[in-house]
């Protein structure tokens, strides 16, 4: 009798349990979820739907990936207050692409949970109205109550019948031939020019507390470029939103203001605005203030951020050289004359020497600078040659020939002696 009525007790006092808690539990929802956000970090809320407050402490929210991850464990006692609202924070948790959120009690119950298969940009899943089943994308309204309803359709106008008028007997006339009109062209698609050649040069995945991840591109181009809307991925599909300018043979800025970069190794990709891609560069582990900059040798840490600026490990960068054509053609003589020396080219021809110059000019010997082997036996120097004109032979000594022998003649004729003659001759020769 008294095992049974002990059993009564427990029973009641269950049942007693499953009338209390359960209820209280079953209030608590996920109300809205903000998985795709390019102004803020993702989100998630909670909301009390129920007239009495509930103790979350020690409740678990997890994702609902092929390797779930825990998004959030309450402290203990996180009382949520009757029809009030809270935000779970997170960064680079969510799946944009299909995910979901499931809630649990401390002993593992499921109190609530939801996914999706798609998420648009800035828009978030929300109840609506609060705690309902109805789920929808629509504009975010963190912490404050969702749409009471859902949107409604507006009706197309029904066109309203006219009155038939009796029949008059009208003239007839003849039909005014209706222009055919020319077919409407179909709109050309718009190019948005880029730079001849994208040159990514120093990317933040790591910035200090309170900073935004960036990426600084450079522009080897003489024009500038305007880019609007353009995208950011990393290595799981995550999206940020990023506008920038790059000025001509400048760099540009591309920053974004929540987390999207893994801090133990990611990569990043730009992507235009209809998602096609630009470029991906795969980063490894960083540290917190250090940026991944390009120098020569690739991408390597750097402890001193240049945003915007020039690498200190790189030298600044040339810009692409325009043709410019040359105005004054090189002649085939001034490009021999360039290749001599200074002197050499200034050498002018030597002028012709006269006759009489020729005739006067004393030639000084040329300062030679003489090896020891020469320095003993030293070579006359060749006669300078000169040109002489005029007659070679000397007439002098033709003359005293002839007048030798007219002597000779006269002194046998006449019978004088001969040796003086001689020497006389002889003398004057």
């Amino acid at each position: 009798m008294k095992l049974f009525t002990q059993l009564i007790t427990w029973t009641g006092l269950g049942l007693a349990y499953l009338a209390i808690v359960t209820p209280v539990q079953a209030q608590v929802v996920i109300n809205e979820v903000a998985p795709y956000l390019t102004t803020s970090s993702e989100w998630i809320e909670l909301y009390n739907a129920g007239s009495t407050p509930v103790d979350i402490g020690s409740w678990l929210l997890r994702d609902q990936l092929a390797t779930p991850s825990d998004l959030k464990e309450f402290e203990l006692e996180t009382i949520l207050e009757p029809h009030g609202y809270f935000i779970i924070e997170t960064i680079n948790k969510l799946n944009n692409t299909a995910d979901g959120v499931t809630l649990l009690t401390d002993t593992g119950e499921v109190v609530d949970q939801m996914s999706f298969t798609s998420s648009t940009q800035n828009l978030s899943w929300a109840r609506v109205p609060d705690a309902d089943s109805n789920w929808v994308l629509s504009t975010p309204t963190k912490g404050q109550p969702n749409p009471n309803s859902l949107p409604t359709p507006t009706p197309s106008p029904t066109p309203s019948v006219a009155p038939t008028p009796s029949p008059s007997a009208t003239p007839q006339s003849s039909p005014t031939p209706i222009p055919s009109s020319s077919p409407t062209p179909a709109p050309t698609p718009v190019t948005i020019p880029e730079p001849s050649q994208w040159q990514p040069s120093e990317i933040m995945a790591c910035p200090s507390s309170g900073e935004a991840e960036w990426l600084e591109l450079y522009n080897p181009d003489p024009v500038s470029y305007s880019f609007t809307n353009w995208l950011v991925r990393d290595s799981q599909g995550s999206l940020r939103s990023v506008s920038f300018e790059l000025p001509a043979f400048g760099f540009g800025v591309a920053s974004w203001a929540s987390g999207l970069l893994n801090n133990t190794g990611d990569s990043l990709s730009l992507l235009r605005p209809d998602q096609s891609l630009v470029f991906t560069v795969d980063l490894s582990a960083c540290q917190s203030g250090h940026s991944w900059v390009l120098g020569s040798s690739g991408w390597e840490l750097s402890s001193t951020p240049t945003l915007g600026t020039r690498n200190q490990n790189e030298p600044s960068p040339t810009p692409s050289p325009s043709a410019t054509p040359d105005s004054t053609a090189s002649l085939p003589y001034d490009n021999f004359a360039s290749s001599l020396p200074l002197s050499a080219s200034l050498k002018s021809r030597p002028t012709p020497m006269t006759k009489s110059a020729a005739t006067t000019a004393t030639k000084k010997p040329a300062a030679t600078t003489k090896s020891p082997a020469n320095a003993a036996s030293p070579q006359p120097e060749p006669p300078e040659s000169l040109e002489i004109t005029g007659p070679t032979i000397k007439t002098w000594p033709f003359i005293s020939v002839i007048m030798g022998g007219a002597l000779i003649l006269g002194a046998g004729i006449y019978d004088l002696e001969i040796a003086p003659l001689v020497q006389w001759l002889a003398r004057m020769g």
